[in-house]
């Protein structure tokens, strides 16, 4: 889950796909639980250092040409409850995908790609609508909102590629947008109630969700060619 960074704040909980139906070979949870293995180790690296608000990215960051952390905010997190619900969404996520995007290593490159893309996706966002902002945004939910939003769009192996305008798909962002919103309330209104930074980042999971959503099919082998592209 992205954050915009206050220390000593929990996080939120991740949303989960339901009855997908997916026949998930070992090997495809292997991706997934590599990249959670990099962000615990980074984490974990700078507990006793001061955490990884310098690795958050922001407007003001991005121009005083801190480009590294265009990229580096999706490994970093603000703590225990924030990397473990990030790290159980995301291995979670993967491994069907992983399963419809080929076999190692190129089925791994396009999961690789889709998962950066959507967190750029999700950073491109949070900027855009904070362009001056200060607060560094810490988090790979960018990224793995664009997994879940590409997921939806890909039932198990034999169906159709699943439009975006079909009623499941309308139902599904309906309840994500009252997650959010419950999200929303529980962990960022609290702090602005109380004159501090910090919170949830939604923008960050708006942008890594509609990638996802309408780019994602296009990562995964045969769906845009035999099942029709995304709408």
């Amino acid at each position: 889950m992205a954050r915009s960074y206050q220390p000593g704040t929990d996080d939120q909980q991740q949303p989960e796909g339901e009855g997908l139906g997916w026949d998930v070979p070992g090997h495809a949870k292997l991706p997934g639980a590599l990249l959670v293995a990099v962000m615990a180790v980074a984490w974990i690296a700078h507990i006793h250092s001061g955490g990884m608000a310098g690795w958050g990215v922001s407007g003001a960051a991005i121009a005083g040409g801190r480009f590294r952390t265009i990229f580096l905010h999706m490994f970093a997190h603000g703590g225990a409850v924030h990397i473990a619900m990030n790290g159980f969404a995301l291995f979670a996520l993967s491994g069907p995908l992983v399963a419809r995007m080929g076999t190692p290593p190129l089925g791994w490159l396009r999961y690789l790609a889709l998962f950066l893309m959507s967190g750029l996706a999700g950073m491109t966002c949070y900027v855009a609508i904070h362009p001056s902002g200060t607060v560094p945004m810490l988090g790979a939910s960018g990224a793995i909102y664009g997994l879940l939003g590409a997921l939806i769009r890909l039932p198990p192996e034999g169906e159709m590629l699943m439009p975006i305008r079909s009623e499941r798909t309308k139902a599904i962002i309906i309840d994500l947008v009252k997650s959010n919103a419950l999200l929303f309330a529980l962990f960022a209104i609290p702090p602005l109630l109380l004159g501090q930074s910090g919170g949830l980042a939604w923008e960050a999971h708006l942008g890594g969700f509609l990638f996802g959503l309408m780019v994602g099919p296009w990562f995964v082998p045969g769906t845009t060619a035999t099942r029709g592209c995304p709408d």
